[in-house]
C-alpha cells in the first residue's frame, strides 16, 4: 500500500514538472513569435522606407534627365537654327535713357559691314519731333539729292535713329519681312537718366539731382519745368511717360487706362521683340537668336554713358510718385517684363547662361584690344559739327587698332555721319555711272 502510495505521488509530480516544463516551452515560444513579429515589423517599416526612398531617387532623376534633355533639345535646335538665313531687314525703335545707343552701334556696325542701306536723317540724328514718323522725313531738303536717291532701292534695310513710332509709315520704307525691336526700361530709372540728362538741377539752382526732383515733384501748375515735362515736352522731346511717347502714344491719353492697355496689346503684335535694359546681356542673346547672327555681332560696348553716378536707388515715396507720374510707361514695362521672362524659360535657362558667359567672355577680350580708357567726349570728338551731352564720356583706342575697335568705339552721332557720307558717295557714283551709261 505505501509502494502504491509513493508510485502515484512521484507519477503525479512527474507529470506536474512535464506541464510546468511544456507551460514554460510554449510561453517561451510564444515570446519568440512576438520578438519575431516585432523583429519583422521594425524590418517590414525599413523595407518600405527604402522602397520609397527608391521610387523618390528614381522619379527625381527621371525629373533632372528630362530637364536635361530638354536642354539638350533646345540647343540641338539652336545648332540646327544655325542653317538659318540672318536677317537683315531691321527696325530698331530708340527710345530715350535706356541703352538704345548701344544697342543702336549693334546695327550700325552690321550694316556697314555687310553695305546695307539705312534710312537716315537728313542731318542729325532725329526724324521729327514731336511728330510721329512720316515716309515724307526721310526725303532730303535738296531736289538734286532727291533725284539721286530714287536711283537706289526705296526701300531700307536698316532703320535705327531717334524717330516716334508710326506702324503704318514705318512698314512703308521698309521691307514686308522687317524685324521690329525696341528696348525698354525700369521707368523710375529711365526718369532719373532724363532728369540728368536735361540738367534738371540748373532749373533749382541745385547742386543735388535727388534735391532738384524733390522740388519738381512737389510742384504747383505755375512752376513752368514741371509743366514743360508734363504737358508739353522739352526741346520737343523730353518728358513724361518718354518710353510710351517714342513709341507713339498721345500725351492726351497718358492718363486712359483702356487706351493705354490697347496701345501695349498693339505694341506687342507689331514687335518681335522688346529687350529691358536691366537684363541687357539675356536681351543681346534672344536679339542674336532672332536675327541669327553671330556671336562677333552681338559684341558691343556701353556708348553714351555720363562720367557721374545715376545709381538707380530712388525708393519710397519718391520712387512711388515716378510710378504714378509715369503710369503708361510703368505698365508698358511691367507687361514686356513679364513677357520678357517667359520668353527666357522658352530659350532655355542653361541654354541662356552658357551663351552670357561666352559672350561676356569674348566682349572682354575685345575691350582688352581695343580700349585704352574712357574720357569725356569733347576731349575725343574733334568736329564741332557733331552735338554732344558734356557728361557723357567717349572710349580712347588703343594704338593701331582694327576697323572693328574703331567702329565698336565710335561716337554715335560720329558713326551717323560716316554713313552718312558713305551712302551719299554710294548715290553720287551710281548716278555718274548710270548717266554715263547712256
Amino acid at each position: 500500500m505505501f509502494i502504491h502510495i509513493v508510485f502515484f505521488l512521484h507519477w503525479n509530480l512527474q507529470k506536474s514538472i512535464l506541464q510546468v516544463i511544456l507551460l514554460f516551452r510554449i510561453d517561451r515560444f510564444k515570446m519568440q513569435i512576438i520578438l519575431y513579429r516585432r523583429k519583422y515589423r521594425k524590418l517590414c517599416v525599413i523595407l518600405i522606407c527604402i522602397l520609397l526612398l527608391i521610387i523618390y531617387l528614381v522619379g527625381f532623376f527621371m525629373h533632372k534627365g528630362y530637364i536635361l534633355y530638354m536642354e539638350f533639345e533646345k540647343t540641338t535646335q539652336f545648332l540646327i537654327k544655325k542653317d538659318c538665313k540672318p536677317k537683315q531687314n531691321i527696325l530698331f525703335l530708340k527710345t530715350h535713357k535706356t541703352g538704345s545707343s548701344t544697342i543702336q552701334n549693334i546695327f550700325l556696325r552690321y550694316g556697314d559691314k555687310h553695305d546695307l542701306t539705312f534710312a537716315l536723317p537728313y542731318k542729325s540724328n532725329y526724324f521729327g519731333h514731336p511728330h510721329v514718323f512720316d515716309r515724307r522725313m526721310l526725303r532730303p531738303h535738296s531736289y538734286f539729292w532727291s533725284r539721286m536717291e530714287s536711283l537706289i532701292s526705296p526701300s531700307y534695310n536698316i532703320f535705327t535713329h531717334h524717330a516716334r513710332f508710326n506702324y503704318e509709315e514705318m512698314s512703308f520704307v521698309m521691307p514686308n519681312d522687317t524685324i521690329f525691336v525696341t528696348i525698354l526700361r525700369q521707368p523710375v530709372c529711365s526718369l532719373q537718366s532724363l532728369l540728368s540728362y536735361i540738367h534738371l538741377e540748373k532749373f533749382y539752382n541745385e547742386t543735388s539731382l535727388t534735391r532738384s526732383m524733390e522740388r519738381y515733384f512737389s510742384n504747383s501748375s505755375s512752376n513752368s519745368i514741371y509743366h514743360v515735362l508734363s504737358e508739353k515736352r522739352f526741346s520737343n522731346r523730353y518728358g513724361r511717360n518718354q518710353m510710351s511717347f517714342d513709341l507713339g502714344l498721345d500725351p492726351e491719353d497718358f492718363d486712359d487706362s483702356e487706351i493705354i492697355k490697347q496701345f501695349i496689346k498693339e505694341i506687342d503684335s507689331q514687335f518681335h521683340l522688346v529687350m529691358i535694359t536691366e537684363r541687357m546681356q539675356e536681351s543681346l542673346i534672344l536679339l542674336q537668336d532672332l536675327l541669327c547672327w553671330s556671336q562677333e555681332d552681338m559684341i558691343v560696348f556701353e556708348h553714351n554713358v555720363r562720367n557721374v553716378d545715376l545709381s538707380c536707388n530712388l525708393t519710397g515715396d519718391m520712387a512711388s510718385t515716378i510710378r504714378h507720374y509715369n503710369a503708361a510707361d510703368q505698365m508698358l514695362y511691367d507687361f514686356f517684363r513679364t513677357k520678357f521672362d517667359r520668353q527666357v524659360i522658352e530659350f532655355g535657362v542653361g541654354r541662356m547662361n552658357n551663351e552670357i558667359r561666352q559672350l561676356q567672355s569674348v566682349t572682354q577680350l575685345m575691350y582688352k584690344d581695343c580700349v585704352k580708357g574712357k574720357l569725356p567726349i569733347k576731349e575725343i570728338i574733334s568736329s564741332k559739327k557733331i552735338w554732344y551731352n558734356d557728361l557723357v564720356t567717349g572710349f580712347e583706342k588703343n594704338a593701331n587698332v582694327s576697323k572693328t575697335c574703331i567702329d565698336l568705339t565710335m561716337y554715335g552721332l560720329s558713326y551717323t555721319d560716316y554713313i552718312r557720307n558713305k551712302q551719299r558717295y554710294k548715290i553720287q557714283n551710281t548716278f555718274i555711272f548710270n548717266k554715263t551709261s547712256y
